[in-house]
């Protein structure tokens, strides 16, 4: 098949893409030396990383790249786990809104209202990866890893840097070998954002009266009124716990000082009238 396709959510893609040559994929300028110049350099960048180095390997007289890379999460959508999965043992980073981690107590019967949460902005993930996979593979595989319900075309991957701004990449596409030409340093980063054509998972059939082009919702709050009620409910309950948690916690900082006041004066009291 053209390597444009993708062949399902899997770690390594077992199809044979078209050209499978790594100097004749994404960048044909690059002889197979300077492939082997950039992994060595981008494993010397990391050497004191654990688990970040590339690997080399010939596939059917090719030169293969394979390894781990690192995704930014840059999503304003929520996105969902697959109903009647266990969470992954390493669970993405969540915002503080999220009910994953105040949900544990909850009957099993509850459990699809935790399977809706944003990734924190900015957070980062490693998949492994190789020089044959495309844009939508490695997302495939990124979603697979974390048992995400969504599909891959519902996202894309851009390239941000410091110097020239944010660029999409093209679903056809080679992740890891536009990696290895940015160079190993996270001055340049890869980051999976929403489409702009995906649609959301939820739309509220209404707005409060109250809520008017005057007074625009908070970032934040936007995103909060695309998930569904129980989910909503779970988060006003935890806010309220959250608000009476820190209300106490301050009111005992202010007493512990108001007492060292109080001895002081007295302490105070007492050596003038001695």
């Amino acid at each position: 098949i053209d390597r444009g396709q993708c062949c399902g959510r899997v770690n390594y893609c077992t199809c044979r893409a078209s050209s499978a040559v790594v100097t004749n994929m994404a960048y044909p300028h690059l002889p197979r030396e300077e492939i082997i110049r950039r992994v060595e350099g981008y494993n010397k960048y990391h050497e004191n990383k654990r688990g970040q180095a590339l690997q080399l390997k010939e596939n059917e007289g090719s030169l293969l790249v394979e390894g781990p890379l690192r995704i930014f999460w840059g999503l304003k959508n929520p996105i969902m786990l697959r109903q009647n999965d266990d969470i992954p043992v390493n669970p993405l980073p969540r915002k503080r809104y999220s009910v994953i981690d105040n949900m544990d107590q909850q009957p099993a019967t509850n459990e699809i209202q935790t399977s809706v949460f944003t990734p924190v902005l900015g957070s980062c993930t490693s998949v492994t990866v190789s020089s044959k996979m495309t844009v939508l593979e490695v997302i495939s595989t990124l979603l697979d890893k974390f048992k995400v319900e969504n599909e891959p075309n519902e996202y894309n991957l851009h390239i941000i840097t410091e110097r020239e701004g944010e660029r999409t990449l093209n679903v056809k596409d080679i992740p890891l070998l536009e990696r290895l030409s940015l160079g190993p340093s996270d001055s340049a980063k890869i980051f999976i954002r929403d489409r702009k054509d995906a649609p959301p998972i939820f739309l509220p059939s209404a707005i409060p009266d109250h809520t008017t082009d005057e007074t625009p919702l908070p970032e934040e709050v936007e995103q909060l009124v695309l998930l569904p009620e129980p989910v909503l409910r779970g988060l006003l309950e935890k806010f309220a716990n959250d608000e009476v948690r820190d209300t106490n916690k301050i009111r005992k900082k202010y007493e512990r000082i108001k007492n060292k006041l109080k001895h002081y004066m007295m302490e105070r009291k007492k050596n003038q009238s001695a």
